[in-house]
């Protein structure tokens, strides 16, 4: 199957009135308790793969994630296992996930080697699913903490999955909890910061972007630039990070607003990578500016550029209300 979904950081200002909005209607709770695995030189992780066993209430699922880690689209295979709630994790076994395309890109990747525990989390997870414009989503609010070792990364985030329907449906959803809460994208994924944690860091490298395409359409110019985009803003908005993600975040916000003004896109998106171009020239300003709602909204508005079909309209209009209540 392949997962569709995007995740966001919750201010700490704004975490009493999320929990209260995700916990409203007929939602549920359930403790997320994983071990994720690697080689020991980190072959999985540089192929952008993540695999777990995650106890889910009382259901062992071992779980295989493959694809662009930054994306909003990654192939995913789950497989219920059997094992005990109450004791040590089942084995894991790769053959799980034969025959899909997550267990092809696992097996190019690992070439035999084996695998081991690096990482675990422990989470609380607020969910319930929510009809949005054109589909069915589901909220997951995320409380808890990645561990390695005597290391510890706090979470507390909201991700939008979609169950049914079509793309622009969580996009819908992400537009007005972002209007509304002040949310910030964040496309590093749990598996990534569990990954440097396990290598005692705390910064991902810098991510350097590519050419434009000669003569491209503003979708290929808007993919080409939020691969480099996304992830040094990500960086950025955390308050944590290098002079290289900064300057690499300017010089994308830069180039993404030129090309998308040359292949004639909406004036809207240029002014807001300008806006936010001009307000990390101060470092003290650059953590804000990304994390600004108005910016969100615009790689909204960027990311269904290149998700949905040629010519449908963008239009992520949904009631903020309708949302929090359902």
């Amino acid at each position: 199957m392949t997962e569709i979904e995007l995740k966001f950081q919750v201010p700490p200002d704004a975490r009493a009135a999320v929990s209260r909005a995700a916990a409203s209607g007929r939602a549920g709770q359930t403790r997320l308790q994983a071990v994720y695995f690697d080689t020991p030189d980190r072959r999985l992780a540089a192929a952008g793969i993540a695999v777990r066993l995650r106890l889910e209430g009382t259901q062992w699922v071992q779980t295989a994630k493959a694809g662009d880690p930054h994306a909003m689209q990654r192939h995913e295979h789950n497989v219920p296992v059997e094992g005990a709630p109450d004791g040590p994790p089942p084995d894991l076994d790769l053959t799980r996930h034969d025959h899909t395309p997550a267990g092809a890109l696992i097996a190019r990747a690992l070439g035999g080697a084996t695998l081991v525990p690096l990482y675990r989390t422990d989470i609380q997870r607020t969910h319930r699913i929510v009809h949005a414009g054109r589909g069915t989503i589901e909220l997951a609010l995320d409380v808890g903490e990645i561990t390695a070792g005597d290391l510890r990364w706090p979470v507390h985030e909201l991700e939008i999955e979609l169950v049914d329907g079509e793309v622009v449906a969580v996009l819908d959803a992400a537009a007005c909890w972002v209007r509304r809460h002040g949310l910030w994208l964040d496309v590093r994924s749990k598996a990534e910061r569990g990954d440097r944690l396990a290598r005692r860091v705390t910064l991902g490298e810098p991510v350097p972007g590519r050419v434009f395409p000669a003569g491209a359409s503003a979708k290929e110019v808007a993919a080409t630039g939020l691969a480099h985009l996304l992830p040094n803003a990500s960086e950025v908005a955390s308050g944590e990070y290098a002079a290289g993600h900064l300057h690499q975040l300017r010089l994308a916000l830069r180039r993404l607003a030129a090309a998308l003004r040359t292949a004639d896109a909406d004036p809207a998106w240029v002014a807001a990578l300008s806006t936010a171009y001009r307000a990390t020239r101060d470092t003290t300003q650059a953590a804000a500016a990304v994390r600004a709602p108005a910016f969100t909204q615009a790689l909204l508005a960027l990311q269904a550029l290149v998700v949905l079909p040629d010519g449908q309209a963008i239009d992520m209009s949904c009631n903020v209300d309708d949302i929090a209540r359902s």
